[in-house]
């Protein structure tokens, strides 16, 4: 048997292509996504999931918000940079990029706003691409910015 999780929106040319994709069994990462797509042949729902136990508590905290996702129109990038604009809270960007369209998304839409927001909040900016270190940013840590 076969099986293929369906990652991102299952919808387009990628929902034609998962429609076709007997005879693997298809296997969504939320409820979310399976129920976008009922027309597909699901065979079950395998969450990406977080190992609580690798990301102690801790008491301190950063005066700062967080976004953490993919950068796609529907994950809510702008909204996280709208909300630090209003609260005058400075925010983290730490985003996966997959592909040409995520990319321009981020290039044309996403930096400008992000520019602006932080050009309006410090006058310093480190920036780092890379896969940082997400047990520290998750933690309280400060020493990982992602552009």
């Amino acid at each position: 048997p076969t099986v293929a999780t369906a990652h991102g929106a299952v919808a387009g040319m990628y929902g034609g292509l998962l429609a076709r994709s007997a005879p693997a069994s298809l296997v969504a990462i939320s409820s979310s996504q399976r129920a976008s797509a009922p027309h597909l042949d699901w065979h079950g729902v395998v969450r990406n999931g977080v190992t609580v136990q690798g990301y102690p508590f801790g008491r301190t905290k950063q005066d700062h918000l967080l976004f953490l996702g993919r950068m796609h129109p529907d994950k809510g990038v702008l909204q996280a940079i709208e909300v630090a604009e209003r609260s005058g809270a400075p925010l983290l960007v730490a985003a996966r990029m997959h592909g040409n369209e995520e990319e321009s998304y981020f290039r044309d839409i996403v930096r400008p706003s992000y520019d602006r927001l932080v050009r309006d909040q410090v006058a310093d900016v480190i920036e780092a691409q890379g896969p940082g270190d997400l047990q520290t940013l998750l933690t309280g840590g400060d020493t990982w910015v992602v552009a």
